[in-house]
């Protein structure tokens, strides 16, 4: 096992062992990633600055995107599905964000889902992850320290990676949620707890409620992605991964 150093911490990675490529994702999310990152390289539809911080990370590091909806919806509906649904909408419309090619989940919390869970970013999770906004921010360096009550930077910029709050010209944004991940006057209730995009302080995702027929934003984020290891270290590792088997082969035949 090898392992890389991100900002002053360790992430392990491998090579393929049949199952999986690298910190433990799947053959399918490598090949993700790697499309990702021709992608940001080729088009240059994404911000110069979140290409730029995404290219700074090494083989093997993780990452993910958060932005705020510029669209505006009531948070009525109890169902986390339909939340889901209008940040995956935003995505998808966005100029930077529909380049990424990822799947995105609402950073907010229902009576019966919490954000932790319906993201998979949990305030336990100390692995290193850097956490970008659309403008290439560094937002929080794992889960753990994105749920501490505080931001490195505010999330602030939308699918489009503009900063001037959304289509009502302010930052306010639905997430059911307190500022350490726990379910909090949740979506679907009569009042639900709001932030703002804003801030870095625990008012980012905890401020207070506004009646749930009020149109607020959302908090997107991404599925976690990891930085491919480059084709020449790749078949680096397979060549060596297969002299190993032909020398022990070899030896057994002796």
């Amino acid at each position: 096992m090898t392992e890389t150093r991100n900002r002053g911490k360790f992430l392990p990675w491998r090579y393929g062992n049949g199952d999986t490529i690298s910190s433990g994702l799947s053959p399918k999310h490598f090949v993700a990633a790697a499309l990702v990152a021709v992608t940001l390289l080729t088009t240059g539809t994404a911000s110069a600055s979140l290409t730029d911080a995404i290219g700074a990370l090494g083989p093997g590091d993780m990452y993910r995107v958060i932005f705020m909806t510029s669209t505006t919806g009531k948070t009525e509906s109890s169902d986390i599905g339909v939340y889901n649904q209008r940040v995956t909408d935003a995505a998808a419309a966005g100029s930077i964000t529909s380049s990424l090619g990822l799947s995105w989940s609402a950073l907010a919390s229902t009576g019966a889902v919490n954000a932790q869970d319906n993201t998979g970013v949990f305030s336990t999770d100390n692995a290193a992850v850097s956490f970008f906004n659309t403008n290439g921010d560094l937002i929080a360096t794992s889960g753990a320290d994105l749920w501490d009550g505080t931001l490195l930077a505010a999330v602030l910029y939308d699918e489009n990676g503009l900063g001037g709050g959304n289509v009502a010209g302010n930052y306010v944004t639905w997430s059911g949620t307190d500022e350490l991940g726990a379910t909090l006057d949740p979506l679907g209730g009569i009042d639900v707890r709001y932030g703002f995009s804003d801030r870095t302080n625990q008012a980012w995702i905890s401020n207070t409620t506004n009646p749930s027929n009020f149109n607020r934003s959302l908090y997107g984020v991404s599925e976690v992605t990891v930085v491919p290891i480059p084709a020449a270290a790749w078949l680096l590792g397979s060549g060596l991964v297969a002299l190993g088997a032909i020398a022990r082969r070899r030896k057994i035949a002796a």
